[in-house]
Protein backbone atom coordinates (compact mmCIF):
# COMPACT_ATOMS: atom_id res chain seq x y z
CA UNK A 1 0.00 0.00 0.00
CA UNK A 2 2.77 2.55 0.98
CA UNK A 3 4.56 1.52 -2.69
CA UNK A 4 1.22 2.66 -4.27
CA UNK A 5 0.81 5.80 -2.36
CA UNK A 6 4.60 6.63 -3.35
CA UNK A 7 4.15 5.68 -6.95
CA UNK A 8 0.86 7.95 -7.13
CA UNK A 9 2.77 11.02 -5.74
CA UNK A 10 5.46 10.72 -8.22
CA UNK A 11 3.04 10.22 -11.01
CA UNK A 12 1.19 13.43 -9.77
CA UNK A 13 4.52 15.90 -9.98
CA UNK A 14 4.71 16.46 -13.78
CA UNK A 15 0.36 17.76 -13.31
CA UNK A 16 2.02 19.82 -10.25
CA UNK A 17 4.37 21.59 -12.48
CA UNK A 18 2.61 22.17 -15.54
CA UNK A 19 -0.55 23.33 -12.58
CA UNK A 20 2.04 25.46 -10.94
CA UNK A 21 3.28 27.29 -14.25
CA UNK A 22 0.00 28.43 -15.08
CA UNK A 23 -0.80 30.01 -12.13
CA UNK A 24 2.47 31.82 -11.70
CA UNK A 25 1.17 33.34 -15.43
CA UNK A 26 4.10 31.78 -17.06
CA UNK A 27 3.55 31.09 -20.95
CA UNK A 28 2.29 27.89 -22.06
CA UNK A 29 5.59 25.71 -23.27
CA UNK A 30 5.11 23.23 -25.96
CA UNK A 31 5.71 19.39 -25.26
CA UNK A 32 8.97 17.64 -26.50
CA UNK A 33 8.00 14.03 -27.99
CA UNK A 34 11.48 11.93 -28.45
CA UNK A 35 10.90 8.06 -29.60
CA UNK A 36 13.62 5.88 -29.46
CA UNK A 37 14.19 2.03 -31.31
CA UNK A 38 17.27 -0.18 -30.21
CA UNK A 39 18.83 3.13 -28.79
CA UNK A 40 18.35 5.40 -31.39
CA UNK A 41 16.25 8.59 -31.75
CA UNK A 42 13.88 7.66 -34.74
CA UNK A 43 11.21 10.81 -33.45
CA UNK A 44 11.82 14.24 -32.23
CA UNK A 45 9.23 16.48 -32.74
CA UNK A 46 7.05 19.30 -30.19
CA UNK A 47 3.61 19.35 -29.92
CA UNK A 48 1.56 22.55 -30.51
CA UNK A 49 1.47 24.87 -27.67
CA UNK A 50 0.32 23.59 -23.97
CA UNK A 51 -1.04 19.92 -25.51
CA UNK A 52 -0.31 17.00 -23.96
CA UNK A 53 0.27 14.10 -26.18
CA UNK A 54 -2.08 10.79 -25.47
CA UNK A 55 -1.45 7.12 -25.41
CA UNK A 56 -3.82 4.99 -27.62
CA UNK A 57 -3.01 1.66 -28.56
CA UNK A 58 0.35 1.19 -27.95
CA UNK A 59 0.98 4.68 -29.95
CA UNK A 60 1.30 8.26 -28.99
CA UNK A 61 -1.12 11.08 -30.32
CA UNK A 62 0.03 14.67 -30.79
CA UNK A 63 -0.74 17.88 -32.89
CA UNK A 64 2.61 18.31 -34.25
CA UNK A 65 4.00 22.29 -34.65
CA UNK A 66 6.67 21.56 -37.41
CA UNK A 67 4.83 19.30 -39.48
CA UNK A 68 0.59 19.62 -40.83
CA UNK A 69 -1.93 18.03 -38.38
CA UNK A 70 -1.72 14.82 -36.04
CA UNK A 71 1.50 12.83 -35.74
CA UNK A 72 1.12 9.05 -34.40
CA UNK A 73 4.35 7.69 -33.27
CA UNK A 74 5.23 3.87 -31.85
CA UNK A 75 7.88 2.89 -29.93
CA UNK A 76 9.52 4.02 -26.53
CA UNK A 77 8.16 7.10 -26.50
CA UNK A 78 8.65 10.47 -23.68
CA UNK A 79 7.29 13.59 -23.65
CA UNK A 80 8.39 16.81 -21.44
CA UNK A 81 7.57 20.54 -21.59
CA UNK A 82 10.45 22.13 -23.57
CA UNK A 83 11.19 25.27 -25.37
CA UNK A 84 12.97 24.44 -28.88
CA UNK A 85 16.60 24.40 -29.13
CA UNK A 86 18.40 26.97 -31.36
CA UNK A 87 19.24 25.19 -34.48
CA UNK A 88 16.96 22.23 -33.71
CA UNK A 89 15.21 20.35 -36.68
CA UNK A 90 12.56 17.58 -36.03
CA UNK A 91 12.98 13.98 -36.62
CA UNK A 92 10.11 12.32 -37.79
CA UNK A 93 9.64 8.79 -37.71
CA UNK A 94 9.11 6.98 -41.01
CA UNK A 95 10.27 10.29 -43.21
CA UNK A 96 14.07 10.70 -44.50
CA UNK A 97 16.31 12.91 -42.54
Amino acid sequence: MKTLAILLILASLPLAACSDDKREGKPPRPTRVVCTEAGRIVHDDFTAVDETPMTSSGFLEYTSATQEGTMRVSGTCTSYPADRPAGWRPIIQGLPR
